[in-house]
């Protein structure tokens, strides 16, 4: 369920305050609570779908924001999602057994080095 954003004013005392409040929260046990981002909560299949509408340098970034997606980003069927969108227009939903995809041949060893061949020859 997402909620209305509202704006508060707060004085730059309660803002560190809170900000104090949210670093230090600890559990019963006494252990500091971190929590993770959002992103890394998905499930597998959508954030290759989240990945697939992505360009290669932007793909080569977000490997680079931590362990987790950099792994994702190696997975060469991540590219292939991407690489499907962005020149074929198959959608990240879709089957992988149109005619389309099937008839797609890449020259590259890799479908990371074909996303990326292509996409600089287009530019």
């Amino acid at each position: 369920m997402l909620h209305k954003a509202t704006v508060l004013s707060w004085t730059n005392a309660q803002s560190q305050n809170i900000t104090k409040v949210t670093r230090n929260q600890k559990l019963e046990d006494g252990v500091h609570h971190i929590r993770r981002p959002t992103l890394l909560d998905v499930p597998i299949e959508t954030l290759t779908g989240i990945t697939s509408y992505l360009n290669p340098p932007s793909l080569l970034a977000l490997s680079r924001v931590n362990k987790y997606l950099s792994e994702h980003v190696k997975n060469d069927s991540t590219w292939y999602r991407a690489f499907l969108y962005q020149f074929l227009e198959i959608g990240p939903e879709s089957d992988l057994d149109s005619e389309k995809a099937l008839l797609l041949r890449r020259a590259k060893r890799s479908w990371c080095s074909e996303f990326i061949t292509r996409y600089r020859l287009r530019k």
